[in-house]
């Protein structure tokens, strides 16, 4: 997964958080809709970078692609390195500072909580 646009400036850095969620956004329907080609640590990286992001709507554009994938259970198993790698940030976004986007969130954490690699 290289995402980049022709001046080979990454779109994970893109100074507008806009553009960043739409990425990430369509990252989340690749990994769903095509996980033989996209579901792999290669591409997940993007989204568990952007969980750290400083925007919370691209945090929140990051966890709505979470809650795809972690619904379907066929994905649980290539998610586990990930799960592992991002589980305290996952965590402690319930806490986050801007209440607003992350109502969402709490739900979601909550349903990862009870999968057995948590």
């Amino acid at each position: 997964c290289d995402f980049q646009i022709d001046r080979k400036i990454p779109l994970n850095r893109n100074l507008l958080p806009e553009i960043r969620a739409i990425c990430i956004e369509e990252l989340g329907v690749w990994l769903k809709e095509d996980p033989e080609d996209f579901l792999n640590d290669g591409c997940l990286k993007y989204l568990g970078w952007t969980l750290f992001d400083k925007q919370s709507a691209v945090r929140l554009q990051c966890v709505r692609a979470l809650q795809g994938l972690y619904k379907e259970e066929e994905f649980i198993g290539r998610l586990e390195l990930f799960t592992s790698r991002f589980k305290e940030r996952m965590l402690s976004m319930v806490l986050d500072k801007d209440p607003g986007g992350f109502s969402v969130s709490d739900g979601f954490f909550v349903s990862l909580s009870s999968l057995s690699h948590i």
